[in-house]
């Protein structure tokens, strides 16, 4: 599955997005070649491997639209967003 980066996400966001769980994370970046800490580019799309870790928290996830976006503002004040 692909995901549209959205601003200030990390992710550490996406898979609480995609998942719900942390834990996603290292598949994230591994599906994309990318760090675990790496800054994300809004708009940018990022694959998603096919993975489940906790069924209920990802079908919770998706029911209720959680797209948590906890990077930094331009003013580098954390803007937490997380639901």
């Amino acid at each position: 599955m692909k995901v549209k980066v959205t601003q200030r996400q990390s992710l550490a966001d996406l898979a609480i997005q995609v998942y719900g769980d942390i834990r996603a994370v290292t598949d994230i970046a591994r599906a994309n070649n990318l760090s675990v800490t790496a800054d994300l580019e809004p708009g940018s799309e990022l694959d998603c491997p096919d993975v489940v870790y906790d069924s209920y928290l990802q079908e919770y996830a998706r029911k209720n639209r959680i797209n948590p976006a906890t990077g930094l503002s331009e003013l580098d004040e954390v803007q937490a967003r997380i639901f």
